[in-house]
């Protein structure tokens, strides 16, 4: 009988006993530390991203706009009154701005782009309603969003473009619908504009309805990205058509004079240059007539947020001197 071996114990391989909890520990720390180190940068990029990708929706809403008119001759239809209705009064309101509060539930229109555009309810003359139609505007779908609490009804209705209709206008507008645009209905408040040429332009939404999806300009109504990347507490999502300043206005602007007349500076401001009166003086200047007709392909196109696209000028705004005194609020 061969005698057997005895078996022979070898020390298990290096590392094959696992971790221990200290090492465990240390990594997780150090892994914890790496990813707050990265997120701030990560966010960052998150919101260049989403910047970028709004510019470029906004650039080609611009070209597809200008394409249809190009091709029709007028602007698309199907287009979104950015109103609330009460089909059971017929009053028109405001839609309820954010107040940035989700315990209180979600309203319809942004606190940014209020606080940019300063809308207004202004009621259409049958001049101003005659000139939306020439111009192809001859139906809206008012957005009567279900998260306006101020109305009855709920969903969108499509109503003519008529006298008496009211619209979204930046800065101003006859709001009490007496065919007066009178000076306590603008804003003339000097911080926090975001363009010098949009007071006194009508407003409207370019939703899944208009012409530019019916018609296979878009394949879909593009929602800004600007209301998915941030903490979003409001309904209207839509980028917005903003039309040129209708020759029917002008009219009406310089019988009610509501500004004590049109024409203001207007100074190109940034981190650097601020608003003082001395430092204005080392800015570009540009005169501003805010009571003047615009050619009728003079529209631009503004995010959810309010802001628009300016592809040839730098970072920064145009503050409008209102009262002539040489500076402008930030």
């Amino acid at each position: 009988m061969t005698p057997r071996t005895p078996s022979i114990k070898r020390p298990p391989p290096s590392g094959s006993g696992g971790f221990t909890l200290l090492e465990i520990l240390v990594v997780l720390g150090l892994l914890g530390f790496l990813m707050a180190m990265a997120l701030p940068r990560l966010a960052g990029f998150t919101a260049r991203a989403s910047d970028t990708a709004g510019r470029t929706d906004e650039a080609r809403l611009i070209g597809q706009v200008t394409c249809f008119r190009q091709d029709t001759g007028h602007y698309p239809g199907g287009l979104i009154n950015v109103v609330s209705r009460d089909e059971g009064t017929g009053e028109y309101l405001k839609p309820l701005v954010s107040d940035q509060d989700p315990d209180t539930g979600m309203e319809v229109l942004s606190l940014g782009a209020d606080q940019r555009c300063r809308f207004r309810l202004h009621y259409l003359n049958e001049a101003e309603a005659a000139e939306l139609r020439s111009l192809g505007i001859i139906h809206v779908y008012n957005l009567n969003s279900r998260h306006d609490r101020n109305i009855v009804s709920k969903g969108p209705v499509l109503q003519k473009v008529d006298s008496g209709t009211a619209m979204l206008m930046i800065g101003g507008g006859d709001s009490d619908g007496d065919g007066i645009i009178s000076a306590p209905e603008t804003d003339v408040t000097e911080p926090g504009w975001g363009a010098k040429d949009l007071q006194f332009r009508l407003v409207l939404g370019l939703g899944p309805e208009s012409d530019l999806v019916q018609r296979g300009y878009v394949f879909n109504a593009p929602a800004c990205p600007a209301a998915t990347t941030q903490p979003v507490n409001y309904d209207y999502k839509w980028y917005s058509l903003v039309l040129p300043r209708l020759s029917a206005t002008k009219a009406r602007l310089l019988a009610d004079d509501p500004l004590g007349g049109g024409s203001l500076t207007a100074y190109h401001l940034d981190s650097r240059s601020g608003a003082a009166a001395a430092a204005l003086a080392l800015v570009r200047q540009r005169a501003v007539n805010l009571y003047e007709s615009q050619d009728p392909a003079f529209f631009t196109v503004i995010n959810s947020e309010g802001e628009e696209f300016h592809p040839s000028e730098a970072e920064g705004y145009w503050g409008l001197d209102f009262n002539g005194d040489g500076h402008v609020g930030i």
